[in-house]
């Protein structure tokens, strides 16, 4: 099983695959195919400097595994599983590039890998092999949640404080029959009678009759003038 000092060994295998691979893919060819005819024979070859970004992946991974060489007390699980998956990516992409190689040329007389490609997809696979197991020997990051662990059945003591008995209190007599600790109680007060109903109300006494003067016709209260001979009320 890997632990902490199989890591310089994981490292540099992890180093090794991941430049020697990319120096395969960029500095010799990743294909080539061959046509037979009658008159006309044509053949070419998938290579140079222009496949140097597909392996970015790769020379990422080789470089973080030289760190974890040269600066191992730098070196964490992330980075580490970082490295991991830069590897894998790479592996992915050679394996893509291949199948899209072969769909190109399938049509051809004969077609091959060369170097380039098994460089490459060697190299990343021995990458991911050691950077998969050297990520395993960290620890786990401290904020990632703690694994459950179920508590085993049994019976538990709960703690109980030490019994302190209750403080002793002095002995209070009762107090004599007919004492009165707090003073004489109040003096009674009787609550004073409610006051009487008012006398009904007496309604004026009706205003006596008016007659006119000159022709003795009655008049109405308020009236100034006779309503049967004119003249002016006394």
């Amino acid at each position: 099983m890997a632990n902490e000092a199989s890591r310089p060994a994981l490292f540099m295998g992890a180093l090794l695959g991941s430049f020697v691979g990319y120096v395969l893919l960029v500095a010799t060819s990743f294909g080539g195919w061959y046509n037979y005819g009658y008159y006309v024979q044509s053949w070419g070859w998938v290579e140079g400097w222009w496949l140097a970004p597909l392996g970015i992946p790769l020379l990422g991974a080789g470089l973080l595994s030289l760190q974890g060489l040269r600066s191992p007390a730098t070196m964490t699980r992330a980075r580490a599983s970082g490295a991991f998956f830069l590897a894998l990516t790479q592996l992915i992409l050679v394996l893509v590039g291949a199948g899209v190689f072969v769909a190109l040329v399938s049509e051809n007389s004969d077609w091959w890998f060369d170097a380039g490609f098994y460089g490459s997809a060697i190299g990343s696979l021995v990458a991911v092999l050691c950077l998969g197991v050297v990520r395993g020997t960290y620890p786990p990051s401290p904020y990632a949640p703690a694994p459950y662990a179920p508590v085993p059945p049994g019976p538990y003591a709960l703690p109980q404080a030490a019994y302190a008995p209750p403080p002793a209190q002095g002995y209070a007599p009762p107090p004599a029959p007919g004492y009165a600790p707090y003073g004489p109680p109040p003096a009674y007060a009787p609550a004073a009678p409610p006051p009487p109903p008012p006398p009904p109300a007496v309604p004026p006494a009706p205003a006596p009759p008016r007659f006119c003067a000159h022709c003795g016709a009655p008049l109405a209260v308020g009236q100034r003038f006779c309503a049967s001979c004119g003249a002016q009320a006394q």
